[in-house]
């Protein structure tokens, strides 16, 4: 191709074709090392706030284990954990979470964990007939009896977002 059949190029001032071989010749060169490095770094462990729990603000609660009960290890939120099987051999999850320390209205903490086996929510008026009122050392509590209708143990919990 000619000049003349570029009439864009030969219209170009010199500061331009300056700029675009400077550019070409930076782009062409790059850094001059090709050459790729790996590095291995020990993983971080992930910063997380606990909350010291001291043994004595726990709930000191003690049971007599009932026939057909097998005691299974706590962890997480949970005191103390039991598995049951019914005489019609249905199984439940029995469990112990001590809530002293959350402040939210009762209906929403029975609410939370109605959701989790998959029952419909309460109304704070219709909760008032569904607890009992127990003693729970020197303290009060509530005790809720939670029945799913559907097959939970062993099924894996679906969260919802």
């Amino acid at each position: 191709m000619s000049m003349t059949q570029l009439p864009q190029l030969n219209r170009l001032p010199i500061k331009g074709w300056f700029v675009a071989l400077l550019c070409l010749a930076a782009a062409l060169a790059g850094c001059g090392q090709n050459d790729i490095r790996v590095y291995t770094v020990p993983k971080e462990k992930p910063s997380v706030a606990t909350a010291s729990v001291d043994a004595a603000a726990q709930p000191q609660v003690h049971w007599k284990l009932p026939s057909g009960w097998e005691e299974q290890e706590a962890g997480g939120m949970r005191l103390a954990r039991f598995a049951v099987t019914g005489k019609d051999g249905h199984q439940a999850d029995v469990a112990i979470i001590p809530l002293g320390a959350v402040n939210a209205p009762i209906d929403q903490l029975v609410n939370i964990w109605r959701e989790q086996i998959h029952l419909p929510a309460v109304k704070p008026e219709e909760l008032a007939n569904q607890g009992e009122k127990i003693k729970i050392g020197a303290s009060q509590g509530n005790l809720f009896e939670l029945v799913s209708t559907e097959a939970m143990i062993g099924m894996k919990m679906q969260w919802s977002t």
